[in-house]
């Protein structure tokens, strides 16, 4: 079974299920989630009492920094997601053990950011030290993609005090954007909701509103020192013939080359992010994530390799996760319609908390949108339609950096790996012209925290 990873699920011939995974997989995913819930049960009171609080000190128009009721329910939201975080790995170790390969290039040096165990600690784990505020960006190519994602956020930790007690997880801090109709799942919509992951209707009236009020609140929290890593999938939804379909008809509407590998990205809601949370947060970056799976054909949907049924259950995981990290210097860089224009009438928010804690909200933001479009002036990460078209190009040309990563990938079987010619020599090709990356790669275990 060992090899089977390189043929499409679809293709591989049939093969036992290992006996652990089919009696233990479903059980411990279960009782692991239920655990999880009803830890986040016991702080619903308290984040009840904190939004009462917060509603009444408004009326009496006091200045709201916080409570320690609110305190309290952060904690318990933060470690919520640590727990979770916790579960992916060790389903991960049992289930379907593989490690993470990393890359980057010049902005992101590895060496900076790994922090390996002392030579004479035979446990310990090599962890990573990446920025506490994040607007992370990646192309999707399978539903595993925001699985190691999360995890790779669980190996980003950072000391919480001088004395190096308290660690702060990257995964505690993660916002994911989800399409609306998971938010209604039970038990996993309840638990993600908890969560403040910002659920979207993929309607750009409905979702701006509801967007810009969930950055406000997540930015004020971003200031306090809490953290923030916003994870979106630009291109909205993993590859397949239907979405194929789609980018073609999108690329000859623009007239520009179709990707390979690649769905065309959508720019609206990263740029809006951009916008709003680049005022507002001094620290913030922007991390670019090229994730590869290997076996895949140049052209082929990582799905068809790479199911949940067929790496959980069935056992045939990736022999490793390949991420490429970039890291852009919001405040550094100069990035069309982003940077260029926005904090010079993008006002900051003040430290008023907005309490647009999802699970405690009685009715949905996006249903209480008034008739005709917000003013500009209430909803700041609002671009024009030339900063959109300047973005919407740069956001192209950092995709088509990705299908160049992917097509050496595909032929070589890593990012870091140049491909060879008939005599041998190496070959200069897209990803060394562009110095896409620099250094060796880095295997990360994954193993329990």
């Amino acid at each position: 079974m060992s090899d089977l990873y390189t043929l499409p699920i679809a293709a591989r011939p049939a093969h036992p299920t290992p006996l652990r995974n089919r009696l233990l997989f479903f059980p411990i995913v279960l009782a692991g989630g239920l655990a999880i819930l009803g830890v986040q049960a016991c702080f619903v009171p308290i984040g009840l009492l904190s939004r009462g609080w917060s509603a009444c000190k408004r009326l009496l128009s006091v200045r709201n920094q916080g409570t320690w009721l609110e305190s309290v329910y952060e904690w318990g939201l933060k470690r919520t997601k640590q727990m979770f975080g916790m579960l992916l790995i060790l389903v991960t170790v049992l289930f379907a053990p593989t490690t993470i390969t990393l890359t980057s290039d010049a902005s992101i040096p590895l060496n900076d950011i790994l922090v390996r165990p002392d030579p004479g600690n035979k446990h310990g784990l090599t962890y990573l030290k990446l920025p506490t505020d994040l607007v992370i960006m990646s192309n999707h190519q399978a539903y595993l993609d925001w699985i190691f994602i999360w995890i790779l956020g669980h190996l980003s930790v950072t000391p919480g005090n001088a004395k190096g007690r308290e660690y702060r997880h990257g995964s505690r801090s993660l916002i994911i954007l989800l399409k609306r109709s998971l938010k209604w799942i039970p038990l996993l919509g309840w638990g993600m909701q908890f969560y403040r992951f910002i659920f979207l209707a993929r309607s750009w009236a409905l979702d701006r509103t509801n967007l810009s009020i969930a950055l406000r609140d997540l930015a004020t929290r971003a200031r306090r020192g809490a953290g923030l890593w916003v994870l979106i999938f630009p291109e909205g939804t993993i590859t397949s013939d239907d979405e194929r379909a789609k980018s073609v008809r999108y690329a000859r509407k623009e007239g520009v080359p179709d990707f390979v590998n690649l769905l065309h990205p959508r720019s609206t809601g990263l740029l809006f992010i951009l916008r709003t949370l680049i005022p507002q947060i001094n620290t913030l970056r922007l991390l670019d994530i090229t994730i590869g799976y290997p076996g895949v054909a140049r052209g082929g949907y990582a799905q068809e390799w790479y199911g949940l049924t067929s790496v959980f259950i069935k056992g045939i995981a990736p022999p490793t996760i390949n991420m490429h990290l970039r890291l852009v210097n919001l405040h550094g860089e100069v990035i069309p319609g982003v940077t260029d224009e926005t904090g010079k009438d993008a006002p900051k928010d003040d430290d008023t908390p907005s309490d647009t804690t999802p699970l405690l909200n009685q009715h949905d933001q996006g249903e209480r949108i008034t008739a005709g479009p917000p003013h500009p002036s209430r909803v700041p990460g609002v671009a024009s339609e030339q900063q959109a078209r300047e973005f919407n190009v740069w956001l192209r040309r950092r995709w088509g950096d990705k299908e160049a990563l992917l097509d050496r990938f595909t032929t070589t079987g890593g990012f870091a790996v140049p491909p060879r010619g008939d005599n041998g020599d190496a070959v200069v090709d897209e990803v060394e012209k562009r110095g896409l990356v620099q250094g060796p790669p880095v295997v990360i275990p994954i193993g329990l925290w």
